[in-house]
């Protein structure tokens, strides 16, 4: 039987795999195709959705009265980063990312990629720490989240 959270992901993946916004092509930057289009479309929607739950979790204060919609706002955050990991690679380079990256696609699209996953991974931290009642973790792994968002916006945004 599937929870709330599986069925909002299987519902996701669905709308996903119904608008082929996981798609990636090869054509260059200056000739959309309509998988690219709907791909950013879908990546900001993903962006959106992790604003409003780091929003939210960088308010709490991990307390045993808060846990349940920590968690919540911590499955909302999990669920945004997944679908922009799908469609990261859609994203053209920001000005920033030129001057670091250059014309090396590959290099950009793994190191936002590899931006994303740490992203993931800190998720469980907090997420681990908020079961365990450990709201000194929580918090420092809320201070690593945020100060990995500010350095991610600084080259990718």
């Amino acid at each position: 039987m599937m929870n709330r959270s599986s069925t909002l992901i299987a519902t996701i993946l669905l709308l996903l795999l119904s608008t082929r916004a996981w798609t990636v092509t090869t054509t260059p930057s200056n000739q959309d195709t309509p998988g690219d289009k709907s791909a950013r479309e879908t990546f900001g929607k993903a962006m959106e959705h992790i604003n409003r739950a780091v929003k939210i979790i960088r308010r709490t204060k991990f307390s045993p009265a808060s846990r349940d919609a920590n968690l919540l706002s911590l499955q909302r955050l999990e669920d945004g980063l997944r679908l922009s990991k799908l469609t990261c690679s859609s994203i053209a380079m920001s000005e920033a990312a030129k001057a670091r990256f250059g014309t090396n696609q590959k290099a950009y699209d793994t190191a936002f990629r590899k931006d994303i996953i740490k992203g993931q991974m800190i998720c469980l931290e907090i997420e681990n720490a908020v079961l365990d009642g450990d709201r000194d973790a929580a918090e420092a792994a809320m201070r690593r989240m945020l100060e990995l968002r500010t350095a991610s916006h600084d080259v990718f945004e």
